[in-house]
């Protein structure tokens, strides 16, 4: 059965990301308007919007994938087949077209210097290993890399969720605590695998005890919540925006939803071309935003410039996700076939 919430999560995340970059363009370009129209998106009560939403998106995959294959994962191949086809198909068409643009952009095959970084691309993970230096990142998200290992991963972590979960969630916890203590190594605390796979892992508990999650104790979560946002200069920031982004998931999980009106149909259609969405906004905003460098704009045209993202991103996503379902046909025809024959 499948659970409609999680469509109005992902959708609603995939807006956020959107609306939280092109706030970003403002501070990027010194670009302002009379308004501040764009510090709605960037901080909620002074906590990053964007920590708040990427904590959602990887909730949301930790309690989907728990969701789907629970107790644990039966055909191994089938499984990393089907998150291969649903990351490397579109990722790979749209970093060819903006590779190639940057190469008759740059009149240079290899513009970024050492050819061997385009491996990162190659793999998913240009994005999460920029602190090790340039790379080839060109598109998507720096989280991509970071969902990328947790599903190579998520057989063995939903076999430890079946038969340890409360010694894994200790644990997790506990190295979550050391990182956030002593930084474990280069990467951020908020990129930190273990910071990321925290979420994920919450992901997987809220989605099996989420028929205990009573009104009382989400307004239980809500409180506490608000009482880490009015506190957050004395705590951990990567804390303070993962509690609140788990308390937000969790309210849109259980908020009533009307399936037949307009909004839910739109949110719907949005969430069904999220991960396109998170490939070709940045693309758009880059684009369109370095034009009004430096310029103070009427609040008019600051909404003008959002509305002009989206609907590129919407289109540019649309067409995107129509290729590459074209090319994952393909592929999936060709086994197949191939199957047949053996």
């Amino acid at each position: 059965v499948r659970i409609k919430n999680l469509d109005l999560v992902r959708g609603l995340s995939t807006l956020g990301i959107v609306l939280y970059h092109w706030s970003c363009s403002f501070y990027q370009h010194g670009i302002t308007d009379s308004l501040g129209m764009y510090q709605i998106f960037y901080s909620l009560f002074g906590i990053d919007c964007g920590r708040i939403v990427v904590t959602m998106f990887f909730v949301l995959s930790g309690g989907t994938l728990y969701y789907n294959y629970r107790p644990r994962v039966n055909d191994y191949k089938k499984f990393y087949r089907k998150r291969w086809l649903s990351i490397f198909p579109n990722f790979y068409l749209a970093f060819i077209a903006m590779f190639l643009f940057n190469i008759w952009k740059y009149k240079e095959i290899f513009y970024k210097g050492n050819p061997l970084t385009i491996l990162y691309s190659l793999i998913g993970m240009d994005g999460y290993l920029l602190y090790r230096g340039d790379n080839y990142y060109l598109l998507g998200e720096w989280f991509l890399g970071a969902i990328i290992l947790l599903y190579i991963i998520f057989p063995l972590l939903l076999i430890l969720f079946d038969r340890w979960m409360l010694q894994t969630t200790a644990v997790i916890m506990l190295l979550y605590g050391i990182n956030l203590a002593a930084s474990l190594c280069k990467i951020s605390d908020w990129n930190h695998p273990i910071t990321c796979l925290v979420a994920f892992w919450t992901g997987m508990l809220i989605m099996k005890y989420k028929d205990d999650l009573s009104f009382r104790r989400i307004m239980t979560g809500i409180l506490l919540s608000i009482i880490m946002v009015l506190m957050q200069k004395s705590l951990n920031r990567t804390v303070v925006s993962q509690a609140v982004g788990i308390t937000l998931y969790v309210v849109l999980l259980k908020v009533p939803w009307n399936k037949d009106s307009f909004m839910h149909r739109m949110i719907n259609q949005i969430a069904r071309i999220s991960y396109s969405i998170f490939l070709v906004h940045h693309v758009i905003i880059n684009t369109i935003m370095p034009r009004y460098s430096g310029r103070q704009l009427h609040p008019f045209t600051s909404f003008l410039t959002l509305v002009i993202v989206f609907v590129l991103t919407i289109l540019a996503a649309f067409l995107l996700h129509l290729a590459g379902g074209k090319i994952i046909k393909s592929i999936e025809q060709n086994r197949q076939s191939t199957k047949g024959c053996d």
